[in-house]
């Protein structure tokens, strides 16, 4: 329990540290989140989620500056809290095991899509919805 204390404190002070964090209290409870789940485990039955911590990231969705916490659940679900209040849910094609936001074009506002790994493929949503499947090559083990 301690190492879990001290990990977030030493981020807190860092995120406090950083300009670019003007709303520090709501991301320091996503970080919180995200540490307690690292530390203690996969599941949190209180916010029913049961993820592995490569699913879970933070992201400025609609390019308003408001960051949301992504979390890709095991059941097949992608859950987008703000601040605390669980903001929405969706549905994926499958249970995912790394998640990563990324910019795929320039156009403003700035609004990443998210790319979710799965098995042998690498889902592409935009705005939250399926857009792309990129299935990987076959390697045969050497």
């Amino acid at each position: 329990m301690r190492d879990v204390e001290e990990v977030h404190t030493a981020v807190c002070r860092h995120l406090r540290e950083r300009s670019e964090f003007p709303q520090y209290q709501t991301y320091q409870l996503y970080v919180r989140g995200v540490v307690w789940g690292v530390g203690w485990g996969t599941q949190d039955p209180v916010a029913n989620v049961h993820a592995y911590s490569s699913c879970v990231r933070l992201a400025d969705l609609n390019g308003d500056g408001e960051w949301r916490l992504l979390v890709a659940d095991s059941r097949k679900k992608l859950k987008v809290w703000k601040g605390t209040a669980l903001q929405s849910e969706h549905n994926l094609l499958e249970a995912a095991c790394g998640i990563c936001p990324f910019y795929s074009d320039l156009a403003t506002p700035r609004t990443p899509a998210l790319g979710v790994a799965a098995g042998a493929h690498i889902f592409i949503y935009r705005n939250l919805r399926p857009y792309y499947k990129f299935t990987l090559p076959a390697v045969s083990p050497t």
